[in-house]
């Protein structure tokens, strides 16, 4: 069978990256041929982000674009698939992916259509957001197999029509087989000098927490271990003693 996985591939974040890997290679653990369906929301490709990208890419994103180059396998023009998967990650918020209902009805060719741990990044749907899933209401019903990331999601599309089953991200797909992300973590730059100890508390914030400084601030004080924050791409959020942005999903 040939499989698309059409997701947030392009994201230089670690979730966005690693839910993309674990979700290609169940499909290749289970015999299937796997593209990841090379489309980015149509407001992430105008002349001026592409301009922006380009003088302001950092260390950060060329090491993204290394790991992606290296393990993601991308569709062509020419590719048809058997069954296409829309997610995981954020693919059905309306704010990310800016209305555009490429993300429930893409513009290739495919036989079937299905959703894996689609997440609709808010609980209900209101205004605009709900005009827009109702204009494709119908679409998201001729799916072969729908399914979301959280209870919340499921509820939302129950409450204009729209029957889904709850599954977990694809990360959790290989608990019981972790040999894919030790061999990864392999190859982490971390794990290759970056002189830390041998103990350490990490955190990782997309957005700074007060909760997350006291939590990782009680650890601290119970444990005698210091505290290391990473971001994919900001300065530190958190209070951290050591911290860094210079690393691969590796």
């Amino acid at each position: 069978m040939n499989v698309g996985i059409l997701t947030f591939y392009f994201a230089d974040n670690y979730g966005a990256v690693l839910q993309c890997i674990a979700l290609q290679e169940k499909c290749k653990e289970l015999g299937c041929n796997v593209e990841i369906i090379n489309y980015k929301p149509f407001q992430m490709i105008t002349w001026k982000s592409r301009v922006k990208s380009l003088l302001m890419e950092t260390k950060q994103q060329k090491l993204f674009q290394a790991f992606r180059d290296e393990h993601f396998r991308m569709s062509k023009r020419s590719s048809e698939f058997d069954t296409v998967i829309v997610g995981s990650d954020q693919v059905w918020n309306p704010q990310i992916i800016g209305y555009d209902d490429y993300w429930i009805k893409p513009k290739v060719k495919y036989d079937r259509i299905c959703s894996y741990a689609a997440s609709l990044g808010k609980s209900d749907f209101t205004g605009k957001d709900r005009e827009f899933f109702l204009s494709n209401k119908d679409d998201l019903n001729k799916y072969a197999v729908l399914t979301v990331r959280e209870s919340s999601a499921q509820k939302a599309l129950h409450n204009i029509g729209v029957e889904s089953k709850v599954v977990c991200d694809p990360t959790l797909l290989f608990y019981d087989k972790p040999a894919i992300y030790e061999e990864l973590a392999g190859q982490s730059r971390l794990a290759k000098g970056k002189g830390l100890p041998q103990r350490y508390i990490l955190v990782y914030s997309l957005e700074h927490s007060n909760e997350i400084d006291k939590i990782a601030d009680k650890l601290k004080a119970e444990t005698g271990s210091q505290i290391v924050a990473m971001h994919p791409m900001s300065w530190s959020l958190q209070y951290s003693d050591n911290f860094f942005n210079d690393t691969n999903p590796n």
